[in-house]
């Protein structure tokens, strides 16, 4: 790029960063320092919000981009990540370009929600601390990204976010693939005396879970056991998470029905509290 074209784009940019900063919509900033430009540090003020987007946008990032986004919030707020402008390419897994969140900062992103392919979604940190990457092959034809990354204090309603039906998110956005306990409140009901699973059911807090009443009746409590954080019963290898509960007691609904089927729900209650993580829960 030529010198009039360099100052161009210096002016461009100038622009567009005031035209940010004018409509309250601020950008993450504040290098941390790495060679390749693209790691950033930013303190987030409750009720302030910046932007987060790809390099050279709105046009598609560069090949082999490695970029790191890490916002911190007041000890009192969490933070609230909201894309609504995403496009990547899509690979199995999101092996190649991917777009990780971890929602409490961790810097091995052992517990990140993966996102490739193309569509919308929200993420809420567990603390005051968010960290984001984007990782691109050599061979990428690049992708988009626009979000949004807002402070909230815990007396503020947080938009469209709960804390509960967790799921572990390594997945194609808009697609199809289930990743392993993906959806950790799912669990299994186990008849002892056949070893298998008969029914499902849903984890609803440390010592309940939900399930249909026909799947109880006429079904003594020492035969039943919950089978939880396991995947793919065929195998068990592929998550260290599975774990069978005894059954204390179950009640189906006072007004279950079984020739009509309704009021066909039942609540179980497990021997022992099960504990709750991104795989359980």
């Amino acid at each position: 790029m030529g010198k009039c074209g360099s100052v161009l784009y210096q002016y461009i940019t100038m622009r567009l960063s005031l035209l940010l900063l004018a409509t309250g919509a601020l950008i993450i900033g504040g290098a941390l320092g790495a060679s390749n430009g693209c790691d950033y540090y930013q303190e987030v003020a409750a009720g302030q919000t910046f932007q987060v987007f790809s390099p050279n946008y709105p046009s598609n990032y560069p090949k082999g981009v490695d970029c790191r986004w890490e916002a911190v919030a007041p000890s009192n707020s969490k933070l609230i990540l909201n894309c609504s402008v995403f496009s990547l390419p899509n690979s199995n897994s999101c092996a190649d370009d991917r777009f990780r969140v971890s929602p409490t900062g961790d810097a091995s992103l052992s517990d990140a929600h993966v996102y490739c392919g193309s569509g919308t979604f929200s993420v809420q940190s567990t603390n005051n601390h968010m960290l984001m990457t984007l990782t691109a092959p050599y061979f990428s034809n690049g992708g988009v990204f626009l979000c949004s990354l807002t402070a909230t204090a815990p007396t503020t309603p947080a938009p469209s976010v709960c804390d509960c039906g967790w799921r572990k998110q390594s997945r194609i956005v808009n697609g199809r693939e289930t990743g392993v306990n993906e959806y950790p409140m799912m669990a299994a009901l186990v008849d002892f005396q056949i070893r298998d699973i008969f029914c499902g059911t849903t984890v609803i807090a440390r010592r309940y879970c939900l399930s249909a009443a026909h799947c109880l009746l006429n079904r003594l409590t020492a035969d039943i056991g919950v089978l939880i954080g396991d995947h793919d019963i065929s195998t068990g290898t592929e998550t260290n998470s599975a774990r069978v509960l005894l059954t204390e007691t179950f009640r189906a609904h006072p007004q279950y029905n079984s020739a009509t089927q309704q009021n066909d729900i039942a609540v179980i209650r497990v021997a022992a509290d099960i504990v709750f993580s991104l795989e359980v829960g």
